[in-house]
């Protein structure tokens, strides 16, 4: 086989992948014919430097140094808001100065002074929740579901929009109900984050029943329709 080959002209110092002629090999495999034989046809002569079981040495690649700004020094806590695509996600500066303005008490909690070991929010007490409760973390997504249980109720519909006293002849509608309230309203709240917190969410809950029995009695049809969705509410 090795004949056939020189005779068609295979070159004899050819290098593979391991950095070996046929020569190596030959010699690797006592293969003392066939050296040789190749040293007769033109093979190159095998030197110290080039035995076959000599290791090539190979430099290490050098490792890339971080700059100092892709060094991304990782907050303890971050300030979010809810977007309208649902998900969570950090306010702007723009945003937080807002807040600032609104709410001074509360800002100091998420400014960075650079002390971590003197942070305002270390001494806020966590209250304790149940384990499993949707509302503490996600309360608004919450909220809108339960609006959209009682909505398939058989008389949600008398809380689905504002009430109309023109409309519905109710002149002195704006007399005895001075705080109107509905579900619709509610809703349209939620989706703009008016509600600083879930108590007042609740609030506008309660204060839309309220309205209802205050206007109308507990004994009226109407009444009667509205402790039927406050009664599922309260499930």
């Amino acid at each position: 086989m090795v004949e056939y080959l020189i005779q068609k002209g295979v070159n004899l110092n050819n290098v593979d992948n391991r950095s070996k002629t046929p020569s190596h090999w030959a010699r690797q495999f006592s293969k003392t014919q066939i050296l040789e034989l190749l040293k007769q046809h033109g093979a190159s002569p095998l030197t110290d430097k080039t035995k076959p079981d000599a290791k090539v040495k190979t430099q290490p690649k050098p490792q890339p140094v971080p700059r100092k700004d892709e060094r991304k020094q990782p907050k303890k806590f971050v300030l979010t808001t809810l977007r309208e695509n649902g998900h969570y996600e950090p306010v702007t500066e723009a945003e937080f100065e807002m807040f600032r303005e609104e709410n001074p008490d509360l800002a100091k909690y998420f400014e960075d002074d650079g002390d971590e070991d003197n942070n305002p929010i270390d001494e806020l007490e966590v209250a304790e929740v149940p384990d499993g409760t949707c509302i503490y973390a996600h309360w608004e997504q919450a909220a809108n579901r339960m609006l959209q249980n009682l909505g398939r109720q058989k008389f949600a519909w008398l809380f689905a929009a504002p009430v109309d006293p023109i409309a519905l002849g109710l002149a002195d509608y704006s007399k005895i109900i001075t705080r109107p309230m509905d579900f619709g309203t509610i809703k349209q709240k939620i989706k703009d984050h008016k509600y600083k917190t879930i108590q007042e969410f609740f609030e506008d809950m309660e204060l839309t029943f309220n309205n209802c029995d205050r206007y109308n009695g507990t004994q009226s049809d109407v009444g009667r329709m509205g402790q039927q969705v406050l009664e599922e509410y309260h499930k």
